[in-house]
């Protein structure tokens, strides 16, 4: 059997190219160039290929960051190990993994000023927190967390990152994923196939953060008491044609301003979405923001409405962001 060889050596920066695969090496060389290593120091992992691949790697960074390779390598070593289980001189561990999700897996087991691979969907990224966890590397299934709630995945699919996140145990991308999938109503939640992987208790504790969530959103557009600005635009009567005016407490209910129809009826609306998407991103969509800016806009106060309603949505969103905060998740991990 004729074995290519990979040196896992700390790579330099083009070693592991985002979008360049053990495969496509593979078939541009006979040969993967390895570096010198002391065999003494060394390990070879070979992949389950039909035409493996051997990975060089210093023994020492696989006992560092994996139990049950430290294990493995305190095993003695036969002095008479025959040469089919030996590769210039280093012990071969033979690996039930294929090439492309071992060089995936290896660069996380090195310092953190080494490269990372770039992993581009969750099925790689699933692929690699498997293997971290058969191998009991909990720095690189941490490493790997933070890669699951990059942007890229928790944005596109939070039920999917909260589910894998709960399967491997990492709790902090789990919670950063749950609070993604407030942008998703009751209906729009639908089943993913790693909710198998994770308990019913946790998928329910999910639910009851929602509906906690939802409550507290609602209310945050309905009690105005966080505002503390009474010179807004739409706190003032008189001098436009944009409605009649309806007080409302603000300032912790120290203060009672005058508050026009329009802006009333967007909290009103602004609240019901809330309620249903409890989430930053839904405060950030532009179509009430926009019926606004058109009601306003032939009105003598809409030239200021403008400016008024972009600064009191960070002020609104700051308020959101920090009572959704406040709402407990309790997670069984």
């Amino acid at each position: 059997m004729t074995c290519r060889s990979r040196s896992s050596t700390i790579p330099s920066p083009t070693s592991f190219t985002p979008g360049t695969s053990v495969t496509d090496k593979i078939k541009n060389t006979s040969t993967l160039s390895a570096n010198s290593i002391d065999p003494g120091m060394s390990v070879v992992l070979r992949s389950s290929d039909e035409a493996p691949v051997d990975f060089t790697i210093y023994k020492a960074l696989l006992i560092i960051s994996s139990p049950f390779f430290a294990e493995l390598l305190s095993l003695p070593q036969p002095p008479d190990t025959p040469r089919e289980e030996m590769s210039e001189g280093s012990a071969i561990i033979q690996m039930a993994e294929p090439a492309e999700a071992i060089e995936r897996l290896l660069p996380f087991v090195y310092p953190r000023f080494v490269t990372m691979p770039h992993l581009a969907t969750l099925e790689e990224l699933q692929t690699t927190l498997q293997m971290a966890s058969k191998y009991d590397m909990k720095g690189v299934e941490k490493c790997l967390g933070e890669v699951l709630v990059a942007p890229r995945f928790v944005e596109e699919d939070p039920m999917r990152v909260f589910a894998m996140a709960c399967r491997y145990g990492l709790e902090d991308a789990a919670r950063i994923a749950a609070k993604h999938t407030l942008r998703l109503s009751l209906p729009e939640r639908h089943y993913v196939a790693e909710m198998e992987h994770i308990s019913a208790g946790n998928l329910q504790r999910l639910v009851d953060y929602y509906f906690a969530c939802s409550a507290v959103a609602a209310a945050v557009a309905r009690d105005f008491s966080w505002v503390m600005k009474d010179t807004f635009s739409f706190f003032h009567r008189g001098g436009c044609s944009c409605g009649a005016s309806t007080y409302v407490l603000i300032a912790g209910g120290s203060m009672n301003v005058p508050a026009r129809a329009w802006w009333l009826n967007y909290m009103k609306r602004m609240g019901e979405a809330l309620k249903e998407r409890p989430s930053l991103a839904t405060l950030m969509k532009r179509d009430l923001m926009e019926e606004v800016f058109e009601k306003t806009k032939t009105c003598a106060c809409g030239r200021k409405t403008i400016l008024d309603m972009l600064e009191f949505r960070e002020i609104f969103s700051a308020e959101l962001d920090k009572r959704i905060s406040e709402v407990e998740l309790v997670l069984n991990l």
